[in-house]
């Protein structure tokens, strides 16, 4: 299957402002930060992080990013915090992979040994008592991104904003106050903060789910001839701006080095190493009761809707684990015939399928040419 490579990364950079917006997110930030038990410290002067601000599906770059960080020499320790009804993190993508519930001491062990970890954050005490809701005013949504940067020992930080229609940041209105509200809240609590600017035209990646998008984080760092490529470009394009931003690579040569440590497969080795330090690595599976949409007629996909996709792997159990989410067959553009699967549903029920199949004939998940409707295959148990 043929995949656009995903949009180069816009750098935007403003004058941070001192509205009141600003002042409450840093007064937040700073409580946070003091409810958190005190930061960790680490040797190495390159601490980098990276977080994405807004709702969109897919885009599990944390990480392959983290891999190619710590193989680079530099240190991302990642915490997670506990996702809100209907959303999943970084942390659950990791934990079908690995163990996430490191204390603090454990962490702090394992990333000073492998330059990285991805855990949950109020198991390490890097965020204790700090809310998250997708819904949360943008001071309270920035400031826990910082707190838990200055509690985890981070000094620069890349934050990537996906525009667009059901991200969650519609508009370059509201991408515009993120960004200075960031670099507000970083300069006041000392955290060197980037902001990357990417546009949410459809999922980036294949899988919509803990463990769809965990399988497509491996096959990104395995140099799976199938992996997503437009979850590589992105990953390979935050990756370079952080080593950087923490002098690990020379300006403009960061998504160069970033791309050597991937393809050498020195990326892949330090991730295989961090799964083992955090209770060793098993594979992702997939929920087995499963339902493929295929095409009606053959055509070129015009819309593949972002919102929906979440909504759809929601419905289908993913915010629960076991293997629930949403896999994608076709992307915009692609041209499909009748009968080729457009995607596949892994349900946790077949409750939870029913109340997806309910959902598509109200409305299509991705639309051919003109078509506004798909043909829902027999469900299927897949061993």
């Amino acid at each position: 299957m043929s995949q656009a490579a995903g949009p180069t990364h816009e750098l935007w950079d403003s004058e941070p402002y001192s509205g009141p917006a600003a002042r409450r997110a840093i007064a937040l930030a700073r409580a946070w930060t003091a409810e958190a038990s005190r930061a960790l410290a680490w040797e190495s002067t390159r601490v980098v992080d990276r977080h994405g601000l807004d709702r969109f599906p897919g885009h599990r770059t944390t990480p392959i990013v983290a891999a190619i960080v710590a193989a680079a020499g530099a240190t991302m320790p990642h915490f997670s915090l506990r996702s809100g009804a209907g959303t999943w993190s970084s942390a659950d993508s990791m934990a079908t992979l690995t163990g996430v519930e490191l204390d603090r001491a454990t962490a702090a062990i394992i990333t000073s040994r492998e330059g990285m970890c991805v855990a949950r954050a109020d198991a390490a005490g890097v965020a204790t008592n700090v809310p998250w809701s997708p819904t949360a005013d943008d001071a309270s949504l920035v400031a826990s991104a910082l707190s838990r940067r200055v509690a985890a020992g981070v000094g620069s930080l890349l934050v990537n904003v996906t525009v667009g229609r059901g991200t969650g940041v519609p508009d370059d209105e509201r991408f515009h106050r993120l960004q200075a509200l960031l670099r507000a809240v970083g300069a006041a609590v000392g955290v060197q903060v980037r902001v990357a600017r990417s546009a949410g035209t459809q999922p980036v990646g294949l899988g919509i789910g803990p463990a769809p998008e965990a399988m497509d984080v491996l096959a990104v760092l395995r140099g799976a001839a199938a992996a997503p490529v437009d979850l590589r470009m992105h990953a390979l394009a935050e990756a370079g701006l952080l080593l950087e931003m923490c002098g690990a690579s020379r300006p403009g040569h960061g998504e160069l080095d970033a791309w050597r440590l991937l393809d050498s497969g020195a990326a892949w080795g330090r991730f295989q190493a961090l799964c083992e330090a955090q209770g060793g690595m098993r594979e992702p599976t997939l929920a087995p009761i499963a339902e493929t949409i295929t095409a009606e007629h053959a055509g070129h996909v015009r819309s593949l809707d972002g919102a929906h996709v979440q909504r759809v792997a929601v419905l289908a159990g993913a915010a629960q684990g076991a293997g629930a989410g949403v896999v994608l067959h076709a992307r915009i553009g692609e041209r499909v015939h009748r009968g080729q699967p457009l995607f596949t549903v892994h349900a946790a029920s077949r409750q939870c399928l029913t109340a997806v199949t309910d959902d598509l004939r109200r409305a299509p998940l991705i639309s051919v040419d003109d078509v506004s409707t798909a043909t829902l295959a027999e469900p299927q148990d897949m061993h």
